[in-house]
C-alpha cells in the first residue's frame, strides 16, 4: 500500500519518482494499492502498465475532484477501483459542507 503525496496538486513528480523506484525493485506481478489516489489519467495508465495488479482507492474527497482527477477516476478499470473506508479520518463531506469550504 502506497500513499503518495507531492508538492503539486496531482503529485505528478512524486508519483513518477515512486513508480521508477518500484519498477527497479519490485516484481511487475506484485499487487500494488495506491491509497487515497488523487492523481491524473496518465498516472493511472503508467501504474497500470507497469503493475497490472495495481489497485487505486478513492476517498470521499472525490466529491471535490477537478476535471483532471475525474478523468483519472473514469480511467481506472472497475476491477481495480477501491473505495476508502478510513472513517472517521477521511470522512465524506455533504454537498453543503463542500460548498461552504469553497
Amino acid at each position: 500500500m502506497l500513499h503518495i503525496r507531492g508538492r503539486d496538486t496531482y503529485s505528478c513528480e512524486a508519483s513518477a519518482l515512486v513508480l521508477g523506484l518500484m519498477q527497479k525493485n519490485v516484481s511487475p506481478t506484485q499487487r500494488i494499492h495506491l491509497h487515497c489516489f488523487t492523481g491524473t489519467l496518465d498516472q493511472v495508465l503508467s501504474w497500470s502498465a507497469a503493475f497490472p495488479r495495481c489497485y487505486f482507492s478513492i476517498l470521499g474527497l472525490a466529491a471535490r475532484f477537478d476535471e483532471v482527477q475525474k478523468s483519472a477516476v473514469r480511467g481506472i478499470p472497475a476491477d481495480r477501483l477501491l473505495v476508502e473506508t478510513d472513517s472517521p479520518y477521511l470522512r465524506v463531506l455533504s454537498k453543503k459542507a463542500i460548498l461552504r469550504r469553497r
